[in-house]
């Protein structure tokens, strides 16, 4: 499985993105509430921190999780410039997120899956479910396995059903599945399993 290159770090802040995968319209389906705290797993040069910071305001945090320090650096002037308070950037790594136990109301993980060998992805799911609160919610969007013009090649992506299941494995309840943007979808779901 290969990792995005930091060195492109422009391309996820290329404003042709925004066609691909629409911020505004994900975070509409977040639904994020101003004070919650969210983790924001590979969250890159800060796609959708800066925007989701804005969300929750002052009293909310984003924990911005990455593997990358090169990119944790973009991000940290982003929010610099942006003048947000509420944005604490986290090195982890790919399969332990150093976060503690419990805490945040929800996670977001965009693009990531496919860059995780399969038995890294369910160690991965077991963290966001151990740093996640019990009401918490849980949003993985990424690459449809099917051909496109952009994105990684079909035989490195994970198929939708696939994420399911590394979910379900874990007793974390799958709410929807939908396409989301271009060539992607998402997932939610909630790590309660209460009725």
């Amino acid at each position: 499985m290969h990792k995005f290159n930091p060195k492109k770090a422009e391309k996820l802040l290329d404003p042709r993105r925004e066609k691909i995968l629409p911020v505004e319209a994900v975070l509409r389906k977040l639904s994020p509430i101003p004070g919650e705290y969210f983790a924001d797993i590979g969250c890159g040069p800060g796609y959708f921190t800066i925007p989701l910071a804005r969300q929750l305001g002052p009293h909310g945090r984003v924990y911005a999780v990455d593997i990358s320090e090169e990119m944790l650096e973009l991000l940290r002037e982003r929010v610099a410039q942006e003048h947000l308070t509420n944005v604490k950037t986290v090195l982890s790594g790919e399969s332990a997120i150093t976060l503690p136990n419990n805490a945040v109301d929800g996670v977001l993980v965009v693009n990531v899956l496919h860059e995780l060998e399969p038995q890294n992805r369910s160690a991965l799911v077991r963290e966001l479910k151990r740093i996640a609160r019990s009401t918490g919610r849980l949003y993985i969007i990424d690459w449809a396995k099917e051909q496109s013009e952009v994105g990684p090649p079909v035989s490195e992506r994970v198929a939708v059903e696939e994420v399911v299941r590394y979910l379900e494995e874990q007793d974390i309840k799958v709410i929807d599945t939908e396409p989301v943007g271009t060539g992607h979808y998402l997932v939610s779901a909630v790590f309660s399993t209460l009725e």
